[in-house]
């Protein structure tokens, strides 16, 4: 999830693997201990903001596959694309799943 200051809820996307039955069979509520974040993440606003070929950034295609959609949900949902009237880019989102 993006990152929410005043709530301080976090939403993750957790796949069902083998060795994970632990975390995706614990109840709704259950405690777990989680680390900090590593890394410096995906500079979202400054790769979209700044010119490319002489022209900003208007239009965005968004690709994603089964749980490769959370990354992309947190990018919609934290703003920093800046579509519609925040910014007047648009986005496309084109998603597979296993049929």
């Amino acid at each position: 999830s993006p990152p929410d200051e005043e709530s301080n809820v976090f939403e993750f996307l957790v796949k069902k693997t083998e060795g994970n039955e632990w975390l995706t069979s614990a109840s709704s509520g259950a405690a777990v201990q989680i680390s900090q974040v590593l890394g410096n993440g995906f500079p979202i606003d400054e790769e979209l903001d700044s010119l490319k070929y002489d022209f900003p950034t208007q239009n965005v295609i968004l690709l994603a596959a089964g749980s490769g959609i959370a990354p992309i949900k947190a990018a919609v949902e934290s703003g920093l694309l800046k579509t519609g009237e925040s910014g007047g880019r648009t986005a496309r989102l084109y998603y597979g799943e296993r049929t």
